[in-house]
């Protein structure tokens, strides 16, 4: 059973001005890196019109923390708490062939 931890800070979490194109694009990018960086234990779920992320903080006890980009689409409690670490780690290997995929494909 695992648990839902603190929401993720990044600078998905700072003020952006939507009048501006460059400072949309500057914030983009920022968020990107910052994703990058957090590497491959991010799982994620399809939710309206994007996906709700989530990093893997810990898998004993497993542990996820929200990372709340874009629109911040979130999944109900009830479904990270019914997850298992074998769900969650079928996630990131299925994620992982997907990249290795498309990266022999460039």
């Amino acid at each position: 059973m695992a648990k839902l931890g603190a929401p993720l800070p990044g600078p998905w979490d700072l003020p952006v001005d939507y009048s501006n194109a460059d400072a949309r694009v500057a914030h983009f990018a920022k968020e990107e890196a910052a994703l990058a960086a957090i590497g491959t234990r991010i799982v994620r779920w399809q939710r309206g019109d994007g996906y709700a992320l989530y990093y893997v903080a810990s898998f004993k006890p497993l542990t996820l923390r929200h990372i709340r980009v874009g629109d911040a689409w979130a999944v109900e409690e009830a479904l990270i708490r019914g997850l298992r670490v074998s769900d969650v780690q079928a996630m990131l290997d299925r994620d992982a062939r997907m990249r290795a995929l498309f990266a022999a494909t460039r």
